[in-house]
């Protein structure tokens, strides 16, 4: 067992909790959060038409959820779409925007953490 080899090992148990994590975060969004979320954005044409679409399954609520948290993340583009108003953004309370936006920080680090633990691993192999 050589140093790549441990390094390897490393990386792939970091990855896979991050992983096991966000998963868990993207649950208790999926079944605690979206009826709070879909109470205050109300006036938003996005969200009723999701509305529509939404289910007790995870994977309709998981797309509910990561559409309030984009909405919350890049709200000046949003609202200039019109899909968000600033009064639906003003009744989100702070600690809700703090947690959908970390949730897409840490997509975003998984992601770019994959890259690069895949490029390491192709680049000394």
């Amino acid at each position: 067992m050589n140093i790549y080899d441990v390094f390897d090992l490393f990386v792939s148990i970091v990855f896979f909790m991050v992983c096991g994590l966000f998963l868990l975060a993207q649950l208790y969004f999926a079944y605690f959060k979206v009826n709070e979320l879909s109470m205050i954005l109300i006036g938003s044409d996005s969200v009723n038409f999701r509305k529509v679409l939404f289910g007790r399954d995870f994977l309709s609520r998981l797309v509910f959820v990561n559409k309030a948290a984009s909405m919350i993340m890049f709200p000046q583009t949003h609202i200039k779409n019109g899909t968000l108003t600033r009064d639906d953004l003003n009744r989100i309370p702070e600690a809700l925007k703090f947690q959908l936006k970390m949730m897409v920080c840490v997509a975003f680090f998984l992601s770019g953490f994959a890259f690069v633990a895949g490029g390491t691993q192709w680049f000394f192999r």
